[in-house]
């Protein structure tokens, strides 16, 4: 047996997820949108988000670019957490390293 060649090995993920939950206040209850997803994206892979209506695909998306903050979870943005960052430091990492195509056009800060 040959042991793995290191030049061979994934480059590592620029974005990711581990863990992600998002649920709304329903009635006298939750709904549970997502539950415990993780997700990895490597530079120059092309993704899809398919599924239903109501799945969950805008608000992993939302969650992704820093548009609303999970329950639980962690989003990774180029080996760093983005949990702990400020309104300002997000809204900056959106406006110069993410960037949107909205079902309904909205203005962010």
């Amino acid at each position: 047996m040959t042991e793995p060649d290191a030049t061979n090995a994934l480059p590592e993920p620029l974005l990711s997820c581990k863990g992600i939950s998002r649920s709304f206040p329903m009635g006298e209850g939750e709904l549970e949108v997502l539950k415990d997803v993780d997700f990895e994206l490597r530079q120059g892979e092309f993704v899809a988000i398919v599924g239903s209506s109501g799945a969950g695909k805008s608000t992993l998306m939302h969650i992704l670019g820093l548009l609303d903050a999970p329950n639980a979870g962690e989003v990774i943005y180029r080996g760093k957490s983005l949990a702990s960052l400020d309104p300002e430091k997000a809204s900056r990492l959106r406006n110069l390293e993410f960037g949107f195509v909205f079902q309904f056009f909205h203005l962010l800060p």
